[in-house]
């Protein structure tokens, strides 16, 4: 009677020692997987770190691309939207429309320049969050909630992440593991920001990284990564203000600006404010010939009167300057920011200003 229950229960223990046996193996061997994904535990990417912080701020949406709009840095409108700007209608689907609108606001270079915008409109925040605006009111109470122009904020602007990128999250208290794909900023950001301690993240290195400049860089490793993301984060300006003019040269280069003024012999003046005075029409038969030598000759159609004088082109980018000096012509004399120069088939372009002043240049060479 007694040897059947040594019989049972001896039965029974082995059922459990088996199954024991094959959970351990079957843990063993998914921390083995999970090992042989990515990098090694003190690889691993953690919730609260330095580099998950870089990481976070490095994907955050970024509020200022729109600002000739919404005049607010700390959120940006959802596409597609619809402004009035100096009493046209753009429907703004792209960043092509900030342009469509700069385009507006630059055809006088005296008038006051008006923006209306068509509600109900979507907010887009930094953590990627969204809110349904019906009306201005609304609009500007969340306006007034955003530091003022080039105040320090947490997103970096000047670093961005080369997508796909991929990530092996291992759940230590689940036991689960899974392989994530991440296509943009948005989806990145959401991960990081969800990251538990019972969590352990292995980026698929290396990934790529792009400077402000358009310069590709990679990381090999999450040390890496931090470093790079800490010496460029600071490497541009975030260009966080209102003032939609001061960025058009950022990749200006002196000697295209200075082949540009040279490759036309005839330059008319299609703007001029002095003083928030509209001089436009006192010069609309002058017409300008930069010379390659640093020498200026100007000619009034209608009189034959010529203007003589010198230019010259200093700096680069967002600090190159035009210095004018032409005896007889006070109105164009002067050392003007460079705002913008470019060059198409038709017609080429140059704007460039001291303060409120606008000089505006155009040809049809």
């Amino acid at each position: 009677m007694f040897k059947p229950n040594i019989m049972k229960i001896t039965a029974k223990s082995l059922t459990l020692i088996l199954l024991l046996a094959a959970f351990l193996v079957n843990t063993s061997c998914r921390k083995e997987e999970f090992d042989f994904q990515g990098a090694p535990p003190d690889q691993a990417l953690e919730a609260n770190t330095t580099v998950a912080n870089l990481l976070l701020r490095t994907t955050m949406h970024d509020g200022s691309m729109d600002n000739i709009i919404d005049n607010a840095s700390c959120f940006s409108l959802k596409l597609p939207v619809v402004v009035v700007a100096n009493g046209t209608e753009v429907t703004v689907t792209n960043s092509d429309g900030y342009e469509a609108i700069e385009a507006i606001f630059d055809e006088s270079a005296v008038d006051t320049d008006t923006m209306v915008i068509q509600f109900p409109v979507t907010l887009i925040f930094s953590d990627h969050s969204e809110v349904l605006v019906a009306d201005q009111a609304e609009f500007d109470t969340y306006a007034s909630t955003c530091s003022g122009e080039d105040q320090n904020d947490d997103d970096i602007e000047c670093i961005d992440i080369k997508y796909p990128m991929a990530i092996s999250l291992f759940n230590t208290a689940k036991e689960t593991l899974n392989t994530l794909s991440f296509t943009d900023d948005k989806s990145l950001y959401e991960f990081i920001a969800s990251l538990q301690e019972t969590d352990v993240a292995n980026i698929q290195f290396p990934i790529g990284l792009t400077l402000s400049d358009g310069t590709l860089i990679q990381a090999y490793d999450l040390v890496d990564l931090e470093n790079l993301i800490d010496t460029y984060k600071d490497d541009c300006d975030e260009d966080d203000n209102n003032d939609f003019n001061d960025d058009d040269c950022t990749d200006c280069n002196p000697t295209e600006f200075e082949d540009n003024l040279t490759s036309c012999t005839v330059w008319t003046v299609d703007a001029l404010s002095r003083d928030n005075q509209n001089l436009t029409s006192l010069y609309t038969e002058f017409v300008f010939n930069f010379q390659v030598d640093g020498t200026l000759s100007v000619t009034v159609l209608n009189t034959n009167d010529i203007f003589v004088g010198t230019w010259s082109v200093t700096g680069s980018g967002v600090d190159m300057k035009l210095e004018i000096n032409v005896v007889g012509l006070d109105d164009f004399n002067g050392v003007w920011d460079v705002n913008e120069s470019a060059q198409s088939n038709s017609q080429g372009l140059v704007v460039v200003r001291i303060g409120t002043d606008t000089l505006r240049f155009k040809n049809g060479c």
